[in-house]
């Protein structure tokens, strides 16, 4: 990834949004750096991924659906229903389209960082987890799954998949569909997920700056 257009998607981020949410994408920069430096992934690329996951956090809904009508961006009825997806999306295609970024792993990694979704790469496994993870969180325990994602970045986005839906259904929330199927996509074959159902789990992510896996992010 040419260290120019990093700081291209870096500044056109720095421009869309208020000081309060570019430094939640500082952080997740950050920490995104530390994971793919500890998993030998490419560090240029998982950078640039964390400049451009919320780029469209802040953009009017209306931008978004005018994309979609025209046919330049798809997303399932399921996620239409739930506008506080959408911006993922929406970078995403801000990514392809003004960045001319190809790499369909990468702009997969930016479009379902809310929720992650079966099949996603080492590097939106590091954005899932770096977005829920980073230091800026009030939770106690997200110290733990950094290191963790260092170890073992297929356990650390399991544990984070396992939070956002208890936090999710705690609320009262609708859950999306991807973030159980990507549940099961990190988990053994045979292996029996949680219960759900008694709320149990940490059950904590912050509201401000926030997003889960049916709720704002």
């Amino acid at each position: 990834m040419p260290p120019e257009l990093e700081e291209r998607v870096m500044d056109y981020t720095k421009k869309k949004l208020s000081a309060k949410r570019f430094k939640h994408v500082e952080r997740v920069v950050a920490t995104i750096e530390e994971i793919a430096a500890a998993r030998q992934l490419p560090v240029a690329d998982c950078r640039m991924i964390g400049w451009l996951h919320d780029c469209a956090k802040e953009e009017p809904r209306n931008v978004f659906l005018s994309l979609v009508h025209r046919g330049l961006i798809y997303v399932d009825r399921e996620t239409m229903e739930q506008p506080n997806l959408w911006h993922g999306f929406h970078a995403a295609h801000i990514g392809r389209k003004v960045f001319g970024i190809d790499n369909q792993a990468l702009l997969e990694a930016v479009s379902y960082h809310p929720t992650g979704a079966p099949g996603l790469s080492a590097e939106g496994l590091a954005l899932f987890v770096a977005d829920y993870a980073e230091p800026g969180r009030p939770m106690a325990w997200t110290r733990e799954i950094r290191e963790q994602a260092c170890q073992n970045l297929v356990a650390a986005a399991k544990r984070v998949c396992q939070e956002k839906i208890y936090y999710v259904l705690k609320k009262g929330k609708k859950l999306h569909s991807r973030s159980i199927d990507f549940l099961k996509s990190l988990s053994a074959e045979g292996e029996t997920l949680p219960d759900f159902s008694g709320g149990h789990g940490n059950s904590g992510i912050s509201d401000d700056p926030g997003e889960g896996t049916g709720r704002e992010r």
